[in-house]
């Protein structure tokens, strides 16, 4: 089989089979051809297909073919694959394409003359010899159609995971450089992580960003793929396991989640640009965190650490020690060493806040997990009420759905009986704060403390005493920032209350 690169076949369409494993597919999940066809039908194949049947099918086109198991996979050109099957027989996207879609498809089966039912393919020993040619295609982009960059990288990772190969095999593989598959695939570990932990910033920015088509990758590279974006976002990448390692998730989930938000506000100060600089991300990134050092900063920062370190001094700051983030130490006398500004590691100060939802919160921040549907009810109309436009009725709804919360949940651990003073009695909200505080029900000093300012910072937007005064005193009135204020202040309870709590 010396000279297989000539061998070419003429295989019947119905044999050939699409590629689950294609880097236009999705990734993170179990794909069957019927999930393929419908994400390749996104990729203009209609359009193809009308294509070859007005101007004939091209006779140079040669899928790249492996064998796998007892079939035949084109491991390159599915869209050209998938385009004759649907000629030859539209009733393979009847249930997945709308009716009219469908009709059009039937008019090119229908007005097709030219015999599809074979193509010219050329069968490679195995799909790594396949995927090698293949990657000249559509990585160099010198032919055929070239890969959006998160295909690339979706490529580069299912090769060093499927194939077990280092980054220095695949750069040589592929005959590419080694640091741009490095960086691709930190790109792509990175957008992975981002699209499973952080779906609420599809909501928050108003479309799905995490598809192939919507992911602004080279934004999303330049932003924090680089020595900056490592430490402001406290990450590194492990070279001997192939893996990005994140020092703390809480803070990472963050400062990544304000960044994909700054990446696509089109009125962005700091990336709306497409080539926006290094200087526009340190000054986002310094926005984010005051204490953020360059890199050059960094650098010295370091370097003085390590002349500290080797002169005996004792250090006033706990200085960065390569792409862990420090925390301040307490100032020691008696040495003239330089006050170099220390890298928290806490939560990030200063996140800039996002545009709020069209009602009082997203859904998918505060999930309603009860069964009570009356509460159900008041728990959607907060999420859809129009806040600038009825803040009055939010405010006094808020209330009414505090209350109910708390009386369900007290209820549900069988705490509410203990509040009643008799059968009759009807334990007003303040009761019910009151004794979730002393008994400390809530095991988060947050929460604890923030049900204590509603108790008694009565001159706050956010206190009982407004939330009574509105629902009770004409002279009161609300505006949207009051609303959202006290939501602020009851968002972390409404965690805790909006889960179902059995009872002891």
């Amino acid at each position: 089989m010396a000279n297989w690169k000539n061998d070419y076949q003429h295989i019947k369409v119905d044999a050939l089979q699409l590629d689950i494993r294609n880097p236009r597919t999705d990734s993170g999940q179990s794909l069957t051809e019927a999930d393929v066809i419908k994400e390749l039908l996104d990729e203009n194949v209609m359009q193809l297909a009308h294509d070859i049947v007005q101007n004939g099918y091209a006779p140079v086109s040669v899928f790249m073919v492996a064998e796998e198991g007892d079939g035949l996979v084109v491991v390159d050109g599915n869209r050209r694959l998938l385009a004759l099957k649907i000629i030859n027989d539209p009733s393979i996207i009847e249930h997945v394409v709308s009716k009219n879609d469908f009709t059009k498809a039937q008019e090119l089966h229908t007005n097709q003359k030219e015999d599809l039912s074979a193509a010219t393919s050329i069968i490679y020993p195995s799909r790594s010899d396949a995927e090698r040619d293949m990657a000249k295609l559509h990585l160099a982009g010198i032919a055929i159609q070239q890969w959006k960059l998160i295909r690339q990288y979706r490529y580069f990772q299912r090769r060093i995971e499927g194939d077990e190969l280092a980054i220095e095999s695949l750069a040589e593989l592929l005959a590419i450089d080694k640091s741009i598959i490095k960086k691709g695939i930190k790109t792509y570990q990175l957008f992975e992580i981002a699209r499973t932990k952080l779906q609420d910033v599809v909501e928050e920015i108003g479309q799905d960003i995490f598809t192939d088509k919507n992911f602004k990758t080279d934004k999303f590279q330049r932003a924090i793929v680089n020595g900056e974006g490592e430490r402001f976002l406290g990450y590194s990448f492990s070279e001997p396991k192939q893996r990005v390692t994140i020092a703390n998730e809480s803070v990472f989930l963050d400062r990544l989640r304000v960044t994909l938000i700054e990446i696509y506000d089109p009125n962005s100060k700091y990336f709306s640009s497409a080539q926006f600089s290094a200087s526009d991300r340190l000054r986002f990134f310094q926005t984010i965190d005051s204490q953020f050092l360059s890199d050059s900063d960094f650098k010295k920062a370091e370097k003085e650490r390590k002349r500290l370190k080797a002169s005996g001094q004792k250090e006033l700051f706990g200085l960065p020690t390569g792409k862990e983030t420090q925390t301040r130490s307490e100032p020691s006398g008696g040495t003239s060493a330089p006050q170099l500004p220390p890298q928290p590691v806490s939560t990030p100060p200063g996140l800039r806040s996002v545009k709020d939802p069209k009602g009082l919160f997203w859904a998918s921040k505060i999930p309603y997990q009860l069964t009570n549907t009356s509460l159900k009810k008041m728990y959607d109309e907060l999420k859809n009420i129009e806040v600038s436009d009825f803040p009055n009725a939010t405010h006094d709804l808020l209330r009414s759905f505090l209350e109910c919360a708390l009386v369900e949940y007290l209820t549900t651990s069988g705490e509410y009986a203990k509040i009643q003073k008799n059968q009759d009695h009807t334990p007003k909200l303040s009761e019910l704060l009151t004794y979730i505080i002393s008994n400390r029900l809530i095991d988060d000093d947050h929460v604890i403390a923030n049900l204590e300012s509603i108790k008694t910072n009565w001159d706050r937007p956010y206190s009982l005493q407004r939330m009574n005064s509105v629902n009770h005193n004409k002279n009161f009135s609300s505006s949207s920032s009051d609303v959202r204020s006290t939501w602020g202040m009851l968002e972390d309870l409404f965690r805790v209350v909006l889960v179902p709590k059995p009872r002891p």
